[in-house]
């Protein structure tokens, strides 16, 4: 974070395999962390049960910025906005897409 706040950058916190992600993303925040990133690997979503909207409660929850990823795509972006997430991360939404660059001009177009 010194390093960072030297050379005018900033710092993301990836809370991949944070169990408790609303805690941890505070405490990020208190070190100087910029923003935090609610994200759940492929092994997590491939898990029965999985719901993007556990990552995107923690993030309002926690009061802190936050980027998503894991889940996002066409289908949840307008919950990622209402959730109030400065960035969504789409990996799977777009490359797992029919046609990628479709995918990927439609959720561009679906962004506010």
């Amino acid at each position: 974070v010194k390093a960072a706040k030297a050379h005018n950058k900033g710092i993301v916190v990836d809370l991949i395999g944070v169990a408790d992600k609303v805690t941890r993303a505070k405490e990020a925040r208190a070190l100087g962390a910029k923003f935090v990133e609610m994200h759940a690997g492929l092994d997590e979503q491939a898990k029965p049960g999985f719901d993007l909207t556990g990552l995107l409660s923690a993030g309002a929850e926690a009061r802190v910025p936050f980027s998503v990823a894991g889940g996002v795509k066409l289908a949840t972006i307008e919950a990622v906005q209402r959730a109030g997430a400065d960035v969504a991360v789409v990996g799977g939404g777009i490359y797992s897409a029919a046609d990628p660059a479709l995918a990927a001009k439609q959720l561009r177009n679906a962004i506010n």
